[in-house]
């Protein structure tokens, strides 16, 4: 295994190539509950409050790996699992990295697209 890139093609295409579906899945309908409750609350999209929020951004952080922590600690695990599998060598940052790429990209995009969408289609409140 000389490279992700070609690590990342084998496990697309062979054995466990399910899961690229289903843990950005996961990932995406918890980003999706997230983001209506952001919405519903008013609370800044997530993705603009981690890199633009200033002293809100740890807890903002904190708060969304709470949410998806079971995602990426199964993400992590299941690679590392298959990784033994194909290529009985087991590489961590491999596995953190491909945890990351299916469970907390999908799962920030969904969540900040959500609120985006949730109060545009949100009727305007009469002001008091």
């Amino acid at each position: 295994m000389d490279s992700i890139v070609e690590y990342l093609q084998q496990a697309v295409s062979g054995k466990g190539a399910l899961r690229f579906i289903l843990q950005p899945t996961v990932a995406i309908l918890l980003g999706v509950r997230a983001g209506k409750n952001d919405a519903r609350t008013g609370a800044t999209p997530y993705l603009w409050l981690l890199i633009f929020g200033g002293g809100d951004r740890r807890a903002a952080l904190a708060e969304g790996l709470k949410h998806v922590s079971k995602v990426l600690v199964a993400a992590i695990l299941i690679d590392g699992m298959l990784q033994y599998v194909l290529y009985q060598a087991i590489r961590p940052g491999w596995a953190v990295t491909v945890g990351i790429l299916l469970a907390l990209v999908p799962y920030s995009l969904a969540r900040g697209v959500t609120n985006r969408l949730s109060v545009k289609r949100a009727p305007a409140q009469a002001p008091e």
